[in-house]
């Protein structure tokens, strides 16, 4: 995780981690309650593969990506 937030750091982007130690849904709230664009959510299947869920808060649309294409995914749905 914290190789991924140094990532899109090191990009110019807007990390805010960790939100909470509880479920996606009160995370996701609270990405809301900050104006998140899109958020990398670590689910335990996703992560022991190698993978991370990446929701696009605007659209709602979420897609699991490899953890090394995180940073250019994320630029392309915030279309840099």
């Amino acid at each position: 995780g914290n190789e991924i937030a140094r990532g899109l750091r090191a990009e110019g982007l807007h990390v805010m981690t960790p939100l909470a130690e509880s479920g996606f849904g009160v995370q996701l709230k609270i990405a809301n309650k900050h104006e998140a664009k899109v958020a990398v959510l670590f689910g335990d299947d996703e992560f022991a593969r190698g993978e991370v869920l990446l929701k696009n808060l605007i659209s709602g649309e979420q897609i699991t990506v490899k953890k090394e294409s995180v940073v250019a995914e994320v630029k392309k749905i915030l279309g840099r």
